[in-house]
């Protein structure tokens, strides 16, 4: 939704002083969103769209060193067992809060996402933080 996200983050850069700055942007052309096949995440509403690589440059021009990077839970796979929620709201809300409850119940869930995550880069949304370089 940013046009140009390296000068929208280089303000808060400016802030943090030693602390970190965490950014969460949907993890785009992954593996799993490329085996689906399709252009069903293009929206109206995106400008940029971001794979880890894209996003640890703009981290590096805005002035961040990347210190954690994961990502969520690869929602792409439910459309690979067969539960197809694109185009499908009402799906899609309970697949959402299926998730949910299985992150609450087990979040020891999120190792199972970091996993996957740094084996095959799978997950529907990157998790980044980053700190202030020479902070």
């Amino acid at each position: 939704h940013i046009p140009n996200p390296v000068e929208f983050l280089k303000p808060y850069v400016d802030l943090l002083g030693d602390g970190n700055l965490m950014a969460i942007v949907p993890n785009e052309f992954n593996p799993l969103q490329k085996k689906v096949g399709g252009n069903w995440f293009v929206s109206k509403v995106h400008v940029n769209y971001f794979t880890p690589e894209s996003l640890r440059t703009v981290f590096d021009k805005a002035g961040l060193n990347v210190v954690y990077e994961s990502a969520t839970f690869p929602t792409e796979l439910f459309i690979l067992m067969g539960l197809d929620h694109r185009g499908n709201d009402a799906l899609g809300r309970k697949l959402h809060r299926f998730r949910l409850r299985l992150e609450n119940f087990a979040p020891k869930i999120f190792n199972v996402y970091q996993t996957l995550y740094d084996r095959f880069q799978w997950g529907r949304e990157l998790v980044f933080v980053g700190t202030k370089k020479n902070a």
